[in-house]
This record gives structure tokens, sequence and C-alpha cells, in this order.
């Protein structure tokens, strides 16, 4: 697993190395295509200007020549030979709009403009004022609009006149047309994201294509003032556009030795997207293998994850199956035994109940008494070995958990010492914890976890009991149980039990406690409860943090039912009773029992016997034990005479919980003779009456 990790982690390193790596140099790239494309673009703007210039400058010069020593007047006068040569040159030039003569008061003396002298003055224009400077050179100005109608724009381009004795004698003004170079900027070519521009030294801009939005401020950025206004003839910069706050990447080129700049930029958006398109074949191409790579990997690691969980879980079920074939065998075992030792018990204790009645001494009373109390003993301890082996029977009936705690909080504090705080908590007002169980089996389940909290808290502590709701599905079934349950939960603060000792905490006579504290058979009594009421039980604990154990008993829907006690008839003297036992100790002692009860017993030592008896006579009752003769079991007797003698009762000496649900009395073992009279009184009178001892 840690290998297969380790090449995910090494494949997706590669991975977003070598996509790293790729995209910084295509970025790299991209970026160094786009200042080579702006770079050429500009070379190619600035021949196209200069040539432009350069020809003006040239047709400028030629019309100061043809103008010296030509007085305004004799210009006006001669207006259409002037106009004729003027058009002439501005036919020449296709990037001239017109060409015009102007005197030093800024009136128009000639122009190819008009085909007749015209009364203009254009003192105001921004050409004219520059030129009043000797030696001023030549000046270009900004874009003017020559009328609202719709006219072609244009920027004039002058050069001063001079008179014979240097004084200013006006200008010439060929006026250019900016579409002229739009059209070249966009025949050149204009990917998307980009601009062409012609731009004076002092930051005016003469055009721009495309063009600007209509209210934009043709401002340039900061930065690309301050570059052009260094010695460089050429540069390169990243700058965000002042009109539309886009970053732009822009190339610009000075035309020595007019006052002006082409420029050309190109958003850094576009330059990013043309670097994505060029990356996007390489993931296209190259990042699904190495995904598939990845992939393999991840699917290798994640059925390896599953083959080692799917162990797991064989594993877990495995020690879960052998644990629990463990329990069912020392159930088996321990249900026989405690079956054969309640037998004796039931000799011993009949035998007392028969010695009480005809006492010589006190010291006889006192051995019977001390011999009664062993056999108590004896009988819880038989007890929990039956329900431990779920041979028990047991009477369940809906119960409140909630109100049943609130009742038993006494008891369990008392059970408790004084320096550890009992605490009962529930999520839900009672009513909704409502279970079918026997309640004599789950008080004393509660009371052996308490206990055993109790000895696992000797400084002190605290126990907390509380219920709460669990629905069991099928990823979180427990000892294959599904449903609705009620999980209680018992949390102590004690010493915690050890790792290697809480997997056989259930196992019957397995105690940590020392010799005399304990047999072993609390837990146990809880397991086979829990178990034989369809739940389970759980336990959870850490050295040293304390231990949690869950009871989970199936949510009823029935409701507790409180029922008053009704009075039954004592049995009556002179009737017959059949006893069906082989045992000749455990006859003789059950003889006694229906004896007193004022029965004339007779003794049947097989099923068979006791059928050939019943035919020819009838009998008050019929009391047989549940394992039965040896040819047949209790239960099989049972159902015989039920089947041939419905009318007559029958008891089952130590029944279990099938027993029960069948219908039949069921007397637990050994039992008192109040236990016995109770379960003889209720078969007489024909009641579905459960008499449980111990």
């Amino acid at each position: 697993m840690r290998l297969l990790i380790l090449a995910i982690a090494g494949c997706s390193l590669v991975i977003v190395a070598r996509l790293g790596y790729a995209s910084f140099t295509m970025s790299r790239a991209a970026h160094r295509d786009a200042d080579e494309r702006l770079g050429r673009k500009t070379d190619i703007m600035r021949e196209q200007a200069m040539k432009v210039l350069r020809s003006t400058d040239v047709a400028l010069s030629s019309l100061l020549e043809m103008t010296g020593g030509v007085s305004d007047a004799a210009i006006r006068d001669d207006f259409p030979r002037w106009h004729d040569r003027l058009a002439a040159m501005t036919r020449r030039l296709p990037h001239l709009q017109s060409i015009s003569i102007i005197d030093a008061g800024g009136r128009v003396c000639a122009t190819d403009a008009v085909a007749f002298p015209p009364d203009i003055n254009v003192s105001r224009g921004d050409f004219l004022a520059p030129q009043t400077v000797a030696g001023a050179g030549l000046f270009i100005g900004t874009v003017l609009m020559p009328s609202p109608d719709g006219a072609i724009s244009f920027f004039g381009v002058s050069r001063r006149r001079d008179r014979p004795d240097g004084g200013f004698a006006g200008v010439v003004v060929a006026s250019l047309r900016p579409d002229y170079f739009e059209r070249f900027y966009r025949d050149i070519g204009t990917e998307a994201g980009s601009f062409a521009a012609l731009m004076r030294d002092d930051g005016t801009l003469l055009l721009r294509f495309p063009p600007l939005p209509a209210g934009a401020g043709p401002v340039p950025p900061p930065v690309m003032l301050e570059a052009v206004a260094g010695p460089a003839d050429r540069g390169i910069l990243t700058a965000v556009s002042s009109p539309d706050g886009r970053e732009q990447r822009i190339a610009w080129q000075r035309l020595d030795p007019f006052p002006l700049f082409v420029v050309t930029g190109l958003e850094t958006a576009a330059i990013r997207r043309e670097w994505l398109n060029t990356l996007a074949p390489y993931i296209g191409f190259g990042l699904p293998s190495n995904l598939l790579l990845l992939g393999a990997v991840w699917l290798a690691w994640v059925r390896t994850r599953a083959l080692f969980d799917e162990a797991d879980r064989r594993a877990a079920a495995e020690e879960a199956l052998q644990r629990a074939q463990r329990l069912e065998a020392l159930g088996e075992l321990t249900g026989g035994v405690a079956h054969d030792f309640n037998n004796l018990l039931m000799i011993v204790l009949g035998n007392v109940e028969r010695m009480r009645r005809h006492p010589r001494e006190a010291r006889d009373i006192r051995a019977l008494d001390t011999i009664g109390a062993a056999v108590r003993r004896g009988e819880m301890l038989t007890r929990q070995l039956l329900a431990f082996a779920r041979r028990r029977a047991l009477y369940p009936e809906p119960l409140d958990l909630a109100c049943q705690l609130a009742d038993m909080r006494r008891l369990l504090i008392h059970s408790l010492r004084a320096n550890i705080v009992l605490a009962i908590e529930a999520e839900a007002p009672p009513g909704t914890w409502v279970v079918k169980v026997d309640v004599g089996e789950f008080e004393l389940a509660v009371l052996n976890v308490v206990v055993n909290a109790r000895d696992a808290m000797p400084q002190g502590g605290r126990l907390t009991l509380r219920l709460r709701r669990v629905m069991l599905t099928a990823d979180q079934e427990i000892d294959d149980l599904r449903g609705d349950f009620v999980a209680l939960t018992l949390t102590d603060t004690g010493a915690g039990i050890a790792p290697d000792v809480l997997p056989r905490v259930f196992d019957p006579f397995f105690t940590t406690k020392e010799v005399g504290k304990g047999t072993g058979l609390g837990l146990s009594q809880v397991y086979g409860f829990a178990r034989q009421s369809g739940g389970t039980a759980t336990i959870d604990s850490t050295p040293g943090a304390g231990t949690t154990v869950t009871l989970y008993l199936p949510f009823s829907h029935d409701m507790p039912v409180l029922q008053q006690p009704q009075g039954l008839p004592a049995p009556a003297a002179g009737r017959r009773g059949l006893l069906v036992e082989d045992d000749a100790d455990a006859a003789a002692a059950t003889r006694i029992r229906l004896e007193l009860l004022g029965f004339e017993v007779t003794l049947a030592a097989s099923g068979e016997a006791a059928l050939s008896l019943l035919e020819p006579q009838s009998y008050a009752l019929v009391v047989a034990g549940t394992r039965g003769p040896r040819d047949m079991s209790g239960m099989e007797l049972a159902a015989a005479l039920r089947a041939r003698w419905p009318e007559i009762p029958v008891i089952l000496a130590g029944g279990a919980e099938t027993a029960r649900q069948e219908g039949l009395i069921v007397l637990d073992q050994p039992g008192d003779e109040q236990q016995w009279r109770d379960a003889v009184t209720a078969a007489l009178a024909g009641t579905n009456l459960a008499v449980a001892g111990g």
C-alpha cells in the first residue's frame, strides 16, 4: 500500500511538473512571440510613416521655393494658377487632403480645397502660432474637423514662410488624412486585442486603429510618456490602458527627425489566450495519457485497499464466528450442567422443606437454614448459567426503559458507593423507549453491569446510563442484527479492561476479580439475556479511561399495560397427578412437592408409559421435565398430550422460552413451595401463567 501511495504521489508530481514546465515555457514563448510581432509591426509602421512625412516635407519645401519672393497679394491675384499647382501636388500624394498657403495674419492666400479665392481666416489653427518663431522647422498639428457636416478630419503639417528680410510671412500647410494611415494599419493586419497608433512627442494621439470608443480620452499611460521622453528610439513595455483599463503590451518607435512616434499594442489577455491555445493540444494529447497512468495506479491502490479491507472484514467475521461458536459451545455445556445441577438442588430443597415440617432441635433448624441458603446461591448460579445458555424461560412484556430505570434509581444508588455519581440520560421523553423483555432478567443484567462498574472504580467516579434509538442497517449491523433498537449504554470512568482480556469478558466463569469476589457469570448473563431477547451486548474499554457496555434491545410498538393481580383458587386435595421423570431422586423430590399440594402422584419413567397410563384413566395434572425421559423430550410429550387430551393441564419443570410460547405452564427449577403452589394453581385454573423461580 505504501508503494502504491508513493507511485500515485510520484505520478501526480511528474504530471504537475511536466504541465508546469510546459506551461511556463509556452508562456514565455507566447510573450516572446508577441514582442517580436509587435516589434516587426512598429518597423512596418515606422517605414510607412517616414515615407509619408518625407514626401510631405519635400512637397512643402518645394512649395516654399515656388512662393519665394512672391507676395501674398500676387498669389491671391493669381489664385487659379496656384490652385492648379497645389491640386497637382495633392494628386501625386494620396495621403494629402489639401495644401494651402497662409499669410502672416492667418488668411488663406491659395488652396486646392476650393476652386475660387476663399475669404478664410485660420489664425486659430494650431499650425500657425508655432511657426512665428524663426527656425521652427516642420510642425505637426492636432487632428481637426473642418466642419460638422461629416467632412474628413485631418491634421496639418506646416513650414514657415520667410520674407526677404527674414521676417514671418506666413506658412505653407499640408493637411494629412488620418484615414490613410488607418487603411494601412488595417491592411497590415490587426489581431484581436491589438491596436496601432500615431502619437506626437508630447503625448497627443493623432490617430488610432481600431478607434477608441466615443467619449474615451486618448491619454497614453504615464509609463508610456516616461518612456518616450527618454533618449531611446524604441522600446516595449506593459501598461494599463487608460480608456478601457485593460493591461496591454505596448511597443513604440521614434520617427526621427520628426516629432512623432508609431505605437502598437496587444492586450495581455490576448497573449494568454494564445498561450492557452498553444498549451491546449499538449494538454489534450499529453494529459490524458498521464491521467490514464495515474488512474491505473489509483485503481490498483483502490482495489488493493479493498482487498485488504475485505481481508480485514473476513478476519473480523471469522473471529466473530469463532467467538459465537465458542459461546454457543459453552452455552450448550453450561446449559446441560445447569439443568442437571438444578435437579440436584430440587432434591436438596425438597428434602429441606420436608424436614422443616418436623424439626427436632434448634440446631437442626439452623442447619436447614444454612442448607437452604446454599441452595439459593446455587439456584442463582444456575439461573445465570441458563441465561447465558439461552435456555432459561423468559417472560417478556412491553417495558418502557426510561420509566424502569427511573424506578431502579434508588436500587442502583444503593448498589454503588457514596463516591460514585450516577447519571441517567435519555435523548427523548419517556414513552419512546419501549422494548419487550423479561423485567427480572433486565434488572439483573443492569445490576450485574453496575456492580462491575462499582468494582472498577474503587476511588470513586461517574457511572452514566444513556438511552438512545439506533437503526442498524446492512452497513452498521452488529452480530447480524438489523432494524430499530433501543440502546442502553452504561459508561463508567474506572480502570478499564486490558485489550487481551476484553474478548473474553462475556465467557462464563471468566473473571479478573480475586478468588471469592466473583463467579465470572455477571456479564455472561448480560450477554445471554440480550441475545435471548432478540438483541445483543457489546463492550468497549480503554485502560485507564473506563468501560462502556451497550445493550441493544429491539424496539417494540406495544405499550406497557398495568395488570392487576388476579386471585387464583388454591388446589383441592384428592386429585390425581401424573409425574413423568426417569431420574429416581428427582422424581422423589417432585413427588413430595405434589403430595404436599394434595395430589395422589403416579410415576411414569418414560413418555410411552405416561401415554399408556393416561389411556384407561384420567388425571388432573401432568408434570414433566423439559428434557423429559429418554424416549421423548418434555415438549414432545406435552404436544402428544395436548393432541389427545387437551383438557389435561401440563407443567414443564425447567422449561425454556419455546415452551412458554406454546402456551405451557413453565416452572423454573428448583422452585420453592410457593412457586410450585402458584404453578399448580394456575394450571388447574386454566390460566396461561408463567411462574419464574429463583
